[in-house]
C-alpha cells in the first residue's frame, strides 16, 4: 500500500503556523490563475455528499471548508485528473487521465484555453510533507502520496476573470470549487459556485508568506480546486455509502483519519521523478 513519491508538494507549516494576511491591493504585475481539476468518486453525487466528506476531515482531525483536513479528505474522495497529453505523479493517487477543457477570459480581453495555453505542473502531496498518517498505517511515510497536478495560465490581467469548464472530464458535471487554506484566494470569487466561475483578482489579500512555498502560490496567483461529480445530476444522495476508490493505484485510505490543522497550508515543490 505504499506509493513511490514524486514529491512536488510539501505542506510543511501545518500545526499552528500563523499566516497573517495583510491588506490586499491591486498590483501592476500581471497575475497567474491555476486550475487543479478533481474527479469525484461515484458515491459523491451532490454538494451535500461532498460537504459530508469535507466535514468529516482526515487524519483524526475535524474538517470543514477552508481547513486542511477538509481539503485533503476531498482530494482523497475526488482525486486529481489530468488530460491524456499529461501524466499524474508516478506512484501517487490520481484519477485516470482523460480529456477536458477550460477557457479563460480576463479584463484586458485576452482569452486562454487549457489545451493550448495551460502550463502543466506535475505535483504530489506525501505524508512526509504534511507530517500526517494519510493511510492509517500507523507511520508517516515518504511514499504514500496524493497527486495534486495542475494547470497554470499567465499573464492574466488584474480585474474580472471568467473561467469556464467547456468540456468536463468523462461522464461528469461541474460540482463545486474550493481554495487552498490560508491563501485568501476565496475572496476573489464573486460569481458564486457555478460554471462559469467569475473572479475579481484584485480582491484576494496578500500574505506575509505564501501558503505553499512555490512561486506559483505567491502574490498575484489564484488557485482554484474545481471538483466534478460523476453521472447525471438526478442521481440520489449517497454521502454515507461505502466509498469507491477512483485511483490509478490500489491504496486504501481512511477518510475519517487524515491530516491536521485548519489554518495551515499545503506546501508544493516541483515534482521529482
Amino acid at each position: 500500500m505504499r506509493r513511490l513519491l514524486g514529491i512536488l508538494v510539501g505542506a510543511g507549516m501545518l500545526l499552528g503556523l500563523a499566516i497573517m494576511p495583510v491588506a490586499g491591493a491591486a498590483s501592476d504585475e500581471p497575475g497567474k490563475f491555476i486550475v487543479m481539476k478533481h474527479l469525484c468518486n461515484a458515491d459523491i453525487q451532490s454538494e451535500a455528499d461532498f460537504v459530508a466528506v469535507e466535514n468529516a476531515g482526515a487524519g483524526g482531525q475535524a474538517g470543514g471548508e477552508g481547513t486542511l483536513p477538509g481539503l485533503v479528505a476531498t482530494v482523497l474522495a475526488c482525486p486529481t485528473v489530468v488530460t491524456t497529453a499529461d501524466a499524474p505523479t508516478e506512484g501517487a493517487i490520481a484519477s485516470e487521465p482523460t480529456d477536458f477543457e477550460f477557457t479563460l477570459s480576463d479584463s484586458a480581453g485576452a482569452s486562454y484555453a487549457l489545451s493550448a495555453d495551460g502550463e502543466f505542473m506535475q505535483a504530489a502531496l506525501c505524508e512526509s510533507d504534511i507530517q500526517l498518517d494519510a493511510d492509517g498505517s500507523g507511520s508517516i511515510d515518504e511514499d504514500v502520496c496524493l497527486d495534486v497536478s495542475m494547470y497554470g495560465f499567465e499573464p492574466v490581467a488584474e480585474g474580472q476573470l471568467t473561467v469556464t469548464e467547456t468540456t468536463p472530464p468523462g461522464d461528469s458535471r461541474f460540482g463545486t470549487v474550493r481554495f487552498t487554506p490560508a491563501s485568501t484566494d476565496e475572496m476573489a470569487l464573486i460569481g458564486g459556485i457555478a460554471n462559469p466561475l467569475v473572479f475579481d483578482t484584485t480582491l484576494d489579500e496578500t500574505v506575509d508568506e505564501p501558503p505553499l512555498p512555490l512561486e506559483e502560490y505567491a502574490d498575484n496567483v489564484i488557485v482554484a480546486h474545481v471538483y466534478n461529480f460523476q453521472g447525471a445530476a438526478s442521481m440520489p444522495n449517497a454521502a454515507m455509502e461505502a466509498p469507491t476508490t477512483n485511483t490509478a493505484l490500489p491504496l486504501t485510505l481512511v477518510f475519517g483519519a487524515l491530516l491536521a490543522s485548519a489554518g495551515a497550508a499545503l506546501a508544493v515543490r516541483r515534482a521529482r521523478a
